[in-house]
């Protein structure tokens, strides 16, 4: 269940990321409106945070059963990763080689965290 709980968690912060990068598309098209006014016509900030607040209630499940410094570290590096591999697919971001390496060096470090 643990592992349902931190994968769902990694899914909705990387959604949450890329509907961030939407909504920050989707601003500048509004330029003409007030600043306040863009916010608040932004249907993806909305459902931004909608998806930063259901993984904040995970987030917090997730803690009841687990360390803060290691969660926070698999949480934060694994959303790095799946939010590289969507913002290459969704806005073809350019992945470099030293992305890719650092993607690599990731996914190793949860590796050796993980390791017990």
């Amino acid at each position: 269940m643990k592992n349902i709980l931190i994968i769902s968690n990694v899914i909705l912060m990387s959604l949450g990321q890329i509907c961030f990068k939407k909504a920050a598309i989707y601003f500048s098209t509004l330029s003409e409106q007030p600043l306040v006014l863009r916010f608040l016509l932004n249907p993806w900030y909305y459902v931004a945070g909608i998806l930063y607040v259901t993984a904040t209630f995970l987030y917090v499940k997730i803690l009841t059963d687990g360390d803060l410094s290691m969660t926070y570290i698999i949480l934060t590096a694994a959303t790095i990763l799946i939010t590289t591999i969507l913002s290459n697919l969704f806005f073809k971001e350019t992945l470099s080689v030293v992305n890719i390496v650092g993607i690599v060096v990731i996914i190793l470090g949860i590796l050796l965290i993980t390791k017990k």
